[in-house]
């Protein structure tokens, strides 16, 4: 929870320091319409949410960005479709994903299933509250944005083996900020609760009875409270920082009784770099 707590009062700092930043015009096309080239992330995580213990993965990804009107590669999310965008309303459909989680053991010794590697897709809904530039008077640069995600989920062994769980439903408020630090930065903060059907639960909380202990069964509806941040920072046109942390909060989860959930808390960093070795010499103000 500090952590989460550091990270968001930087990125609020950050936020007041670039506000007296010189503001590049915003209708300039600044940032390749599409980049391909290799990158590297790092991630500390749980195995899932409410798990003690945690594990550090290091990845090296192909870097692929595309900065489409009705299509997004890379970023945030694997893909995103957009077939409608406003200026302060847009519809996506997006897809991400998870890995799989095995060696799984409860508090009494029960060994329970591994969870398969978990596939999000459905729609998501953005509201821009206030128009960028307007907040505090026009003395905090940004846009502040409300959110709905609304998700379903399928556990993914192998390409033929694809099972539907259930759905996820993920409101938030989010504050962004876009190119104050330099062209192609970004800096985001948001929080907001996370409703999952019992399908996906299961996968994540459900305990067979076994020699006499007993086992739980669990319920879909609230599963916590996260909190975010993030960091995007170009060094060169090429090189690219990028960061964040997620903090949730699990009390009050409709399965904090299960012998699974071992803690409150739930938490996740992550750092990387990309090199963008291909642009395109089309340029976009498009960004995310």
């Amino acid at each position: 929870m500090k952590l989460a707590i550091f990270a968001i009062s930087a990125a609020l700092g950050l936020l007041s320091g670039a506000a007296s930043a010189q503001v590049s015009d915003p209708a300039e096309p600044t940032l390749p319409l599409w980049e391909l080239g290799l990158g590297g992330v790092g991630r500390v995580s749980t195995d899932y949410p409410g798990a003690d213990s945690y594990n550090l993965r290091f990845n090296p990804v192909p870097y692929v960005k595309y900065r489409g009107r009705f299509v997004e590669l890379g970023g945030d999310e694997a893909l995103r479709l957009i077939p409608i965008r406003t200026e302060r309303f847009e519809l996506g459909f997006g897809l991400d994903s998870s890995a799989r989680v095995a060696n799984r053991v409860t508090a009494v010794g029960n060994v329970v299933p591994d969870v398969d590697a978990l596939a999000e897709f459905g729609p998501e809904f953005i509201w821009r509250a206030v128009e960028p530039g307007g907040l505090a008077g026009g003395r905090l640069p940004g846009q502040l944005e409300l959110v709905l995600q609304t998700r379903g989920v399928f556990s993914v062994n192998g390409l033929t083996d694809i099972g539907y769980e259930g759905s996820l439903v993920r409101p938030a408020v989010r504050y962004r900020q876009f190119g104050m630090l330099r062209p192609g930065s970004r800096i985001q903060v948001g929080i907001g609760p996370l409703f999952v059907t019992e399908g996906v639960q299961e996968e994540y909380y459900e305990v067979a009875a076994s020699d006499g202990e007993p086992g739980y069964d669990a319920s879909g509806g609230y599963l916590g409270t996260e909190a975010r941040a993030a960091i995007r920072f170009p060094l060169t046109e090429r090189i690219t920082l990028f960061g964040g942390m997620t903090a949730t909060w699990l009390g009050g989860s409709v399965n904090h009784g299960s012998p699974l959930m071992k803690s409150d808390w739930d938490g996740a960093a992550y750092f990387g770099v990309t090199y963008s070795i291909f642009q395109s010499k089309r340029r976009t103000t498009r960004d995310r």
